[in-house]
């Protein structure tokens, strides 16, 4: 009983050391799409009209 109470008290103060002792109720999962780095922008630069 005493490490899951130690083991909730350092995940809430902390956060998790291991994936596998999540507390939270909320589940989460990995993205499926591209993380924001793996994007490719096309981008277009104004020349200076000046």
């Amino acid at each position: 009983m005493q490490v899951k109470q130690l083991r909730e008290e350092y995940n809430a103060r902390y956060g998790m050391l291991l994936a596998n002792n999540c507390t939270s109720k909320m589940p989460w999962q990995w993205i499926d799409n591209p993380w924001p780095w793996q994007k490719s922008f096309n981008f277009e630069l104004m020349e200076d009209k000046s």
